[in-house]
């Protein structure tokens, strides 16, 4: 890689830095659901790998062969030496140690190995100084993982590994056994897929590579005889065929500076392979959790039907009253005019016909028992409207009865439990806590109720003093009155003075003012109708509005906030995942190696 390149590797890097620790925010953080909480702990046993990973990113590649028993590992290793450095054969196992090849000035301080596990082998071979040859144990030994087994070795020695040659035969490569333990070591490491004893078997790599398809991305197999290898290595001369070309790999493309591009890419293929499997974890539980969402919205819009109906029911008991109210306020904003006029006087009209009484009381007598009875009239209307304050006032105490809580309570449990939280939140489901939160909900009522209509009124007042309604109602009015003022003043002015008319007398008054009464009522009354089904609208979306209000968090707030929080964590993981592919995919390394494959 150039110089000029390696403003790109800073770049790339960084944008892995950054991954891992918007990895680390991510699984550090508390969960209150099971299933985030496999998925954090299934992250965090990667993490500590790709952290090793991350600090030994300039260290000579490691380079292993990996496959089962007599598929010539240690052959291959012989040949890409170019001398015997292994022993090879058809025992079962034949490699009891790990073989390592480095170079003569090479050492392990970077790659975290530990030299007395290993068998190791300096050679002055220019190969080797940007990479490390490991001969692995065989992966298909019958014997137990014990401590010191092949097995045992081969699990320690893996993870240090950045690719791997994985080495079959026609006999070998349906192995389950082997190809078991590829699955397990294939995240986080490049591929290399040969195929040995070229000169006795026929060649599968079709089969084998659609074998391994489903699982890893496949680029070029080699086709390889290595004793042929190693003897054109020991007679110095240019390697051919497929063993050629598989040097020319090791040589070029596994080569510094690109080992540090191969390291980067297997970190991501570490944490893609962590977070895939810590998705479909997830991803199989969030129906439940989704499950649990709905109820709990579910249970707060019952519960907010429940007590909007409660709360209209109390605000329609006192309808009467806030019409008067709103008739009051309506003409004030009216202001002076014939129809404003007469509701006004609609509105006070007790007092009107007291008045009208006082005036025709002929004894002390008859005025005291006047007054008294308007005094009476008087202090029931003001102890209505003190009812009805005083009840506004005690709408934040309506509560719901045991029976509902009760009912929520244990339909939400049911959820919880399938939903499978666990935590504080799951603590809240118990009826007391439910009673406790319906206290809180009752403390937390904002606004008077009280102030609240009182808005409510004056708003409607102000919206109905130009409706069309009004407008029709005032110019009907207004034209009957100048229609009788025209006639009675053209009768007092005109026909009484120039054609001998008589002046107009109660026979014309009575009927005139009863006709005014009539269309008067009329036109209140259907005044009045019509606000009177704006003023029952209103409030009953006033009623839900308190309701909606009061159970703004509903009765189980930590839950809500509980499905809240997994559903940001989950989001947070198909961020982190997106950005892992988006990384992933950036970098187009060498066609000649494998790797596993992109969800």
């Amino acid at each position: 890689m150039t110089s000029g390149e390696k403003p790109d590797q800073t770049k790339l890097l960084s944008e892995v830095d950054g991954l891992l620790e918007e990895l680390r925010v991510w699984m550090n953080r508390h969960a209150c659901w099971v299933p985030l909480d496999n998925a954090r702990r299934i992250v965090r046993e990667i993490a500590g790998r790709a952290t090793e990973l991350r600090k030994r990113l300039t260290a000579p590649l490691v380079v292993a062969t990996f496959g089962g028993t007599g598929t010539g590992k240690s052959a291959l290793v012989n040949a890409i030496v170019g001398e015997e450095c292994t022993l090879s054969g058809r025992e079962r196992p034949t490699t009891r140690k790990p073989i390592l090849i480095m170079h003569e000035a090479g050492g392990l301080e970077a790659t975290d190995l530990v030299p007395g596990d290993f068998e190791i082998k300096r050679i002055g071979n220019p190969l080797f100084e940007s990479l490390i040859l490991i001969d692995c144990p065989d992966p298909d030994t019958n014997e137990a993982e014990t401590e010191g087994s092949n097995l045992e070795k081969l699990h320690r020695l893996l993870p240090h590994c950045d690719v791997l040659i994985y080495t079959t035969t026609q006999q070998k490569y349906h192995s389950a056994r082997v190809n078991r333990e590829l699955a397990l070591a294939s995240p986080g490491c490049r591929l290399i897929l040969v195929q040995t004893n070229a000169d006795l078997d026929v060649d599968i790599r079709d089969d084998w590579k659609n074998l391994l398809a489903d699982e890893y991305q496949i680029a070029e197999m080699f086709l390889i005889d290595s004793l042929n290898g190693l003897k054109e290595q020991q007679a110095e001369t240019t390697p051919t065929g497929d063993f050629g070309r598989l040097l020319e790999l090791l040589r070029d493309e596994l080569a510094e500076p690109k080992h540090l591009i191969i390291r980067r890419e297997n970190l991501l293929d570490l944490i893609q392979t962590a977070l895939d499997q810590a998705r479909g974890d997830v991803d199989r539980d969030l129906p439940s959790m989704r499950a649990l969402e709905k109820a709990l919205e579910d249970q707060r819009k019952r519960l907010i039907g429940v007590m909007g109906n409660q709360l209209q029911d109390e605000l329609l008991t006192h309808q009467r009253l806030w019409e008067r109210r709103m008739l009051t306020v309506l003409a004030e904003y009216w202001g002076i005019s014939p129809f404003s006029t007469a509701l006004r006087i609609y509105n006070g009209l007790g007092g009107f016909l007291a008045s009208a009484s006082l005036m025709r009381a002929r004894s002390t007598a008859q005025v005291a028992v006047i007054g008294a009875l308007q005094g009476a009239r008087w202090f029931s209307q003001r102890k209505q409207e003190q009812d009805a304050d005083q009840q506004l006032a005690s709408l934040a105490s309506l509560g719901l009865d045991d029976t509902a809580l009760r009912e929520s309570q244990v339909l939400i449990a049911g959820y919880v439990q399938d939903a499978r939280l666990t935590g504080e939140a799951v603590k809240e489901s118990s009826i007391e806590t439910l009673r406790d939160e319906a206290v809180r909900i009752e403390d937390k009522f904002l606004g008077s109720a009280s102030q609240k209509m009182d808005d409510l009124i004056d708003q409607l007042a102000r919206e109905q003093r130009w409706s069309p309604v009004s407008m029709a109602c005032e110019g009907i009015f207004s034209l009957f009155l100048v229609y009788l003022l025209l006639r009675i003043g053209k009768n007092f002015f005109w026909d009484s003075a120039f054609t001998s008319t008589p002046i107009l007398d109660m026979n014309f008054y009575l009927p005139a003012f009863i006709f005014t009464t009539l269309l008067a009522g009329g036109l209140i009354a259907f005044f009045t109708w019509t606000i009177r089904g704006s003023l029952v609208s209103r409030i009953t979306s006033l009623a839900h509005e308190l309701a909606q209000t009061r159970l703004g968090k509903g009765l189980f707030p930590r839950l809500e906030q509980a499905v809240i929080d997994v559903q940001q964590d989950c989001r947070e993981l198909n961020s982190i995942l997106e950005r892992t592919a988006a990384i992933r995919s950036s970098t187009d390394l060498s066609s000649l190696t494998g790797r596993i494959a992109k969800p």
